[in-house]
């Protein structure tokens, strides 16, 4: 845990021995004595941090580890005398990361972090909720940092019994048209999906959603429309009393109730409004995109919620590709007499100006 030079070699060569538990156990041990250490005497300089967060990036902690391999163990008959203490190496993980996480990281290390935090850190902890304050924090952060804290939360919410009431007014804030151009794109409607899929969600809140993808259409990259339309699909499918929405005609482009800078979804008025914005889009110039958006305003629901997974990366590459493999209809019109002339309608302007 050097100060002045990266350990990245050095941590490489550790990692064949951090397949023992008991190595895995010792090193943790210490290694949260070394951190807080350096932080009583204000030694953690930017070095000193990304070798830490380094090393707990390659550090890969199982459920169970005592089915691991030991390192420590007699010669001869193979059998260790180490006695694996499970929340003894939750302690000390969760002191590594609690205290890193009090020095000043910069911000590519608070995007890995967060990548991790969810999956890897976590379930790992001797105490969870030690990591609300950090991920409510960054939830508050907005942007690309809100996207990637997503589901810390969440799983505190679901799993750990954090009362976080302002979690999906926070997350209807998060869908703004800077969204649909972040490469997190995909996780976070992967994530917002199974949020949005409980059946206990008051209406008001799911029709405030869908008017505000409804609306991002209008000013979304046109790779990403067939994904948002077939999102909202879904969400109209799992409360099928919202498809209301297709059929307000008193809600037009000109008379709409809706708000859309309104943050909180409870008085933006969406629940009162119609989805003209899909309407529109029959007409668009591209046919991927006119032709979702006619499947979902004439033809309703499906019988089944659409895949939308396929579209959540979508490139404009991959849509001119899929266009000129169209085949060609074979019965296209074609003049059986052999044009003589400039053909114009009966008293039209041009046959006045232009000689045929």
């Amino acid at each position: 845990m050097s100060t002045k030079h990266s350990s990245k070699g050095v941590i490489t060569r550790l990692q064949e021995y951090l397949l023992y538990t008991d190595v895995k156990f010792y090193i943790l041990k210490h290694f949260s004595k070394i951190i807080g250490i350096a932080l009583k005497g204000e030694k953690t300089n930017a070095v000193f941090i990304e070798n830490v967060l380094a090393f707990l990036e390659s550090l890969s902690l199982k459920s169970s580890e005592s089915d691991s391999t030991f390192l420590c163990k007699d010669i001869t008959t193979g059998v260790s005398n180490y006695k694996f203490d499970p929340m003894e190496m939750k302690k000390s993980f969760s002191n590594c990361w609690l205290q890193i996480l009090k020095c000043r990281i910069n911000f590519d290390q608070y995007k890995r972090v967060l990548l991790i935090l969810d999956a890897s850190v976590l379930p790992h902890l001797a105490k969870p909720l030690l990591m609300t304050d950090f991920l409510l924090s960054a939830y508050n952060v907005g942007g690309s940092i809100s996207l990637l804290a997503l589901s810390g939360v969440f799983t505190l919410i679901t799993k750990y019994n954090l009362e976080y009431p302002e979690f999906y007014t926070k997350l209807y804030q998060l869908f703004t048209p800077e969204l649909l151009h972040v490469k997190y794109k995909a996780r976070f409607f992967h994530l917002a999906d199974i949020f949005l899929s409980s059946s206990p969600l008051p209406a008001y809140l799911l029709t405030a959603f869908i008017k505000r993808l409804s609306r991002l259409c209008l000013t979304a990259p046109s790779t990403a429309i067939p994904m948002v339309i077939r999102f909202i699909h879904n969400l109209i499918h799992r409360h099928p009393s919202l498809i209301k929405m297709l059929d307000n005609e008193d809600a037009t482009p000109v008379e709409d109730p809706y708000d859309n800078d309104e943050k909180d979804p409870a008085k933006c008025g969406a629940i009162d409004s119609s989805l003209w914005e899909i309407v529109s889009l029959q007409e668009h110039v591209l046919p991927q995109v006119s032709q979702v958006a006619k499947d979902l305003v004439e033809k309703g629901l499906r019988e089944m919620e659409l895949d939308f997974s396929s579209y959540l990366e979508t490139t404009y590459q991959e849509l001119f590709e899929k266009e000129t493999k169209k085949k060609i209809f074979a019965n296209v019109p074609v003049n059986w007499e052999m044009p003589i002339g400039l053909k114009m309608a009966k008293d039209d302007i041009f046959s006045q100006i232009i000689e045929v």
